[in-house]
């Protein structure tokens, strides 16, 4: 009958192929190999690139003046709390007294209260 490579006759009288499977189709190279570098041509992206800095330098100005003011606010706030509670302090000093006598918040005098 000839050479037909790997196809033999069936005793059913059909053909079959006795062939190995053809091997898998290779795999995408390693990320850094030379077939993957000559495969990814790097360029320098020029102007386009520097836009994108810029960009994030930009919005965090913003965000850094904001947050400037805002715990400028908070200080400022803080400041005027600790300044009240003094004027409320030395006023709770000047009308206490204790039972002997002493002035001071509570009759606490030794604590400068």
């Amino acid at each position: 009958m000839g050479d037909w490579g790997c196809i033999t006759p069936s005793p059913n009288g059909m053909l079959e192929c006795a062939c190995p499977p053809p091997p898998p189709p290779p795999g995408p190279p390693v990320v850094g190999s030379p077939e993957w570098v000559m495969q990814n041509k790097f360029e320098d992206p020029g102007a386009a690139a520097a836009a994108g800095p810029n960009l994030a330098m930009y919005e965090a100005g913003n965000v850094a003046v904001n947050l400037n003011k805002y715990l400028q606010a908070q200080s400022e706030k803080a400041a005027a709390q600790a300044e009240m509670g003094q004027i409320i302090l030395k006023d709770l000093k000047a009308v206490s007294t204790d039972s002997s006598g002493k002035k001071g918040l509570f009759g606490l005098g030794f604590f400068g209260l």
